[in-house]
Formats: C-alpha cells, sequence, structure tokens
C-alpha cells in the first residue's frame, strides 16, 4: 500500500466540539479530545474529507477506562448521520464493522478476535487503528497488525470520523484521541 497525499490531519485540540452531559462529554485537552459516554454511541465526522474511494485513515487513542462491552475507532464513508460505516475496536479484545443505513444497524460484515500479539497489557495504554479502502475493498489494522480484509460496497465514497459506542454498557467509556489523519492511495 502506497500513501498519496494527505487530505486531513488533526491533533483533536482544536475545533473541536467542548460539551458536558451525563450521557456524554468532548472535552479538548492538552494532549488531544477527551471522550466520554454513559450507555449511548457518539461520533463526529470531520465533513471536509469528500469523495474518499481510495483513502488511508488512522487514530492514535489512548483507552482511560473501558468497559467490556463498550469500544471506539473510527466512522468511515460517512454520507450523512444515518448512512455510514464504524470500524469498532472493543475493549474485550474483539473488533466489529458495521454500517448504518438509513438509520437502521447492518451487521454481518466483518468482526472477530483482535491479533494477541497487538494487544496492549491494559488501559492507559496509546493505540493505534487504521484502515484503507480501495473501492469496495477494505483492510483494517490494529497498532501495525492486520486485523481483517473484506469487501462491502455499500458506500463508494464518504468522510471520516471518530466513533465510541457503549451502548451496551452501563459503565462510562473514557479514551483520548490524540491524532487523526487521513490519506489518498496511489
Amino acid at each position: 500500500m502506497e500513501l498519496g497525499f494527505q487530505l486531513y490531519s488533526t491533533d483533536f485540540r482544536l475545533g473541536w466540539p467542548q460539551i458536558e452531559d451525563e450521557m456524554y462529554s468532548f472535552t479538548p485537552q492538552e494532549y488531544g479530545l477527551l471522550v466520554g459516554v454513559t450507555g449511548v454511541g457518539a461520533w463526529f465526522y470531520t465533513s471536509v474529507i469528500k469523495d474518499t474511494e481510495r483513502f488511508y485513515a488512522q487514530v492514535d487513542v489512548t483507552p482511560l477506562s473501558c468497559p467490556e462491552l463498550a469500544g471506539y475507532g473510527l466512522q468511515f464513508r460517512v454520507q450523512d448521520d444515518a448512512n455510514f460505516y464504524t470500524y469498532t475496536v472493543y475493549c474485550n479484545g474483539t473488533y466489529s464493522v458495521l454500517a448504518q443505513e438509513d438509520g437502521v444497524w447492518r451487521g454481518g460484515i466483518s468482526s472477530g478476535p483482535l491479533p494477541n500479539a497487538s494487544l496492549p497489557a491494559d488501559t492507559n495504554t496509546g493505540q493505534r487503528l487504521a484502515l484503507a479502502g480501495d473501492g469496495p475493498n477494505f483492510t483494517l489494522f490494529y497498532n501495525g497488525y492486520v486485523v481483517a480484509q473484506f469487501r462491502d460496497d455499500g458506500f463508494p465514497d464518504g468522510d471520516v470520523g471518530i466513533y465510541i459506542d457503549a451502548s451496551r454498557s452501563q459503565e462510562r467509556l473514557e479514551v483520548l484521541y490524540q491524532h487523526m489523519e487521513v490519506w489518498t492511495l496511489r
């Protein structure tokens, strides 16, 4: 895989919302964006990366509190708030790719355990989640390891953003998003 030109880069310190609520919070920090959710899923996409049929996106993230059924990751090929994919890494050492189509979740795209060698020893350890999309073909990465390859032609292009999900947990999930980059593929 050869990267082309950089479409987007952020350290999450500027231009991101500050929101405080009992269900979710987004708080810019000196070293990134601290995101916390309890019992819900939340996402933000950049709104500046369009027509990404061939792209590579990566995000550096550190989970600070990570309940077993909660997860965090990337949102990609975003059309709007009701049509997109998610690549989610769960705190129990698994991952999934889901699509939301017209507000309805569709699973079964790709899921399974993360490679054992890629798993951090505990929370508070920085991680890198990445994915490459080339038309309907995708490759998922976690800490430099290939997690999976799959094919899905639901959305041909779209925006990229962050995703966090604690909808299956009543415990609070907190992660620090530290850096995100999006590149074209050559």
